[in-house]
């Protein structure tokens, strides 16, 4: 109420900015708010986007720690494993980000798979490298798991369709 009292009135200027009469009315003012409300839901969509990143990121990074531990990796394994774990997660991401952008009811089911399917293929192919035959059987094996199938679960529990069981994080 105070700085409703403070405010200028009609013809007079202030300290504090312009006069009412200065003020944007109709679609100058709607132009204006919509502005501010398209402005604040980009830095949402970015704020969401840098915590999807960071959760990502520390979810790595446990899972290549967790997954050295039970491969056995030596010290010489261990850094191209993990750079191969981070080149592979960021392409599903960006992948999955494109999709996101959009929109999940385009995409073809099983062109998606197949895209999946070669992705994983490659990240094989290039684990083959690093890991002996043993190794990447028991880490194929692991991942399979970790996925439960396409979009599986995660959590310990079954989920009907394949999804997670966290809560959604729209």
């Amino acid at each position: 109420e105070e700085r409703l009292n403070n405010l200028p009135m009609p013809g007079e200027g202030g300290p504090a900015g312009l006069a009412f009469a200065d003020m944007p009315t109709g679609q100058a003012f709607e132009g204006q708010v919509n502005a501010v409300i398209e402005q604040r839901e980009a830095l949402r969509a970015t704020e969401r986007q840098e915590q999807r990143a960071e959760r990502s990121a520390d979810a790595l990074e446990r899972r290549v720690e967790r997954l050295t531990e039970e491969l056995g990796l030596n010290p010489q394994q261990a850094g191209p494993f993990a750079t191969i774990l981070e080149d592979a997660t960021s392409k599903r991401s960006e992948y999955f980000s494109a999709i996101r952008e959009s929109g999940w009811e385009n995409i073809d089911r099983d062109e998606m798979r197949s895209t999946m399917e070669t992705m994983r293929e490659d990240e094989y192919s290039q684990l083959e490298g690093v890991l002996t035959p043993e190794q990447l059987t028991q880490y194929q094996e692991s991942s399979a798991n970790d996925r439960g199938g396409f979009g599986g679960s995660r959590g310990g529990g079954s989920t009907r369709g394949g999804g997670s069981t966290r809560g959604n994080e729209f």
